[in-house]
Order: C-alpha cells, then structure tokens, then sequence
C-alpha cells in the first residue's frame, strides 16, 4: 500500500527505521537491482523537494516530493532492501530518510503532525547511535536534523499560543468588557440620526497618543503584498480568491495566519506568506488599539 498521507508516510518512516538493522532474508539480483533504482529516485525526489521549499512559493510541490520520497521507501520495504543493503548502504538510507522526515516536518502547519516527526527524528537518531563512531558525519548530520525538527515545532507551537491568546483576549473584551461612559453614550445614541457627509462635526474627538487618528477607527490594511502563484497553479490554471484570518496585536503586529476558505490548497502557502508579509493597522476603538482577527482577501490570477 503507498503512503499517500502524512500518517501513512510517519507509519512507513517509523516501520523502516526500526527494522533497519534486520534482515529479511536473502534477495536475488533482481531485487537488488530495483532497490538500487529505488534508492536513487529516493534521493532524486528529496534533493528536489529542498529545492523547490528553498525556491520559496513551491510549497506543495516540495510536499509532492517529500511524499514522492516516502512512498519510494515502502517500495523499498517491499523489494527486500534489508537484505540487499549491506551496513554503510543502510546508513546512508537513514541520512536520507532523515531529510525527508525533515522536509516534511517544515512544510507542515499543525502543530501535532510535526510532533509526530519530532519522535520519528528521535528514532533515527537513536538509532544511528549505535554505530556514531563508525559513521560520525552521518549521526551529526541526523543529530542537526531532531535539532531542526523541534525547533519547527517550538516555532509553530508558539505561534498556536499566540493566535490563542489574541482569541481569548478578543473574547474577554467582549463577555467581560470594561465599561465607560463614552462606550455608553455609544451604546445610548446608536439609535440617532446620522449627519450627512457633507456636515461638518465640530466635536470628533482624538485618541491621546495620536492627536491626528479619530477615536474610533477601522482596522485597514497599510501596505498589501502581492502573492508568488505556484508553478503548478499555473499550469493547471488555478486562481480565485483566499480568505485569510490575520491576527493583529495591539501594536499592529501580525501575529498568526490562517486560511478561512481557498479554491485550492495549492495556493495556501502563497496566500499565508503574502498576508505575513503584508501590513495592517489594527482596529481603534474608544481611542486604544485592539488586537483581533481580520479577514485578508489574497487575490490569484491563472494569467
């Protein structure tokens, strides 16, 4: 069976890893021949998939690879490797398989699958222990990778926290707000007639810290970044609209993206990194900047 999902490919990685070591038997020349074919298509697939992430804007197609990468290595399984493969050759199987766990963990958003890969770069490492000393630069070499796969998880576990945050603090503002007599005058006079646009007010108050913003001022967006369209969008003509939730903190800071609805999950990542880069300024209201959610529209044209 290939591994078409993510669990799928955790399941085969982990399965490999702990039978790396044991023999299945003998193989014959044929089976041998195809593992050697496989191996390389293995290697082709993720020296492509680093790549096409390093390119930046090819997410999903570095995502192809990586899972390319990983159904190579059931068809690996299947064809006996472990018998073909003497100890170095098996080594060096675990460096790549490494790499693949480890694309796989940065191009991954949720926090729980990328702790999957955290234990699956745990159980290479443990593995290749046995034998550091005969092969120190391939251990350093699957060492960095548990390092760099964690910190991806810190990094987006701490992103979580803070769109958790900002949701929580959005939500007291409202269930537990502090009252005030100008936020009563607005609640008593939301009834009364509206001056026309041509009137004149001689009363619009200004916020203390920024003499020249009204009061009470809608979130904007300051300074739009255009998204990179994926390579394979294009030619599959892909386009339309994504709806991006952007979290703001009162300072205007971005600090969380996600996606609310998309024509494709091929053009997410393009639609994430365009809203990152992107710059809003936050909602004020009764003259102090709020932090909340906002909807970023990030428009993708097949021309």
């Amino acid at each position: 069976m290939r591994a078409n999902s993510v669990s799928g490919a955790l399941l085969v990685l982990a399965f490999v890893v702990g039978s790396l070591f044991t023999s299945t038997g003998e193989a014959n020349a044929a089976d041998c021949s195809q593992v050697a074919e496989l191996t390389i298509q293995l290697e082709q697939h993720i020296r492509t998939g680093w790549a096409e992430k390093n390119a930046g804007g090819q997410e999903e197609l570095a995502r192809s690879e990586a899972r390319e990468a990983v159904n190579l290595v059931d068809e690996l399984h299947s064809a006996h490797f472990s018998a073909c493969m003497n100890e170095a050759g098996k080594i060096r199987l675990l460096a790549l398989l490494s790499k693949a766990n480890l694309l796989l963990a940065v191009l991954a958003q949720d926090r729980n699958t990328i702790s999957d890969h955290v234990r699956v770069a745990g159980g290479i490492v443990a593995t290749m222990r046995m034998v550091r000393t005969k092969y120190p630069a391939y251990f350093r070499s699957v060492s960095e990778d548990l390092v760099k796969t964690q910190t991806r998880y810190r990094t987006v576990a701490a992103n979580d926290a803070a769109q958790a945050r900002a949701r929580h603090e959005a939500s007291l503002r409202i269930v537990h707000p502090r009252t005030s007599a100008s936020d009563a005058r607005s609640i008593s006079s939301m009834d009364a007639p509206r001056p026309s646009r041509n009137a004149r007010s001689s009363n619009i108050a200004s916020c203390p810290v920024a003499r020249t913003s009204p009061c009470n001022a809608p979130a904007r967006t300051i300074r739009s970044v255009e998204p990179d369209t994926p390579a394979v969008a294009q030619q599959q003509n892909i386009s339309g609209t994504v709806q991006v939730i952007v979290s703001l903190d009162q300072d205007s800071n971005v600090v969380g993206v996600r996606i609310s609805s998309s024509p494709s999950a091929i053009l997410n990542d393009a639609a994430l990194a365009a809203a990152r880069q992107s710059v809003f300024k936050t909602e004020v209201r009764n003259c102090k900047p709020v932090a909340a959610d906002y909807i970023f529209s990030v428009e993708f044209s097949s021309m």
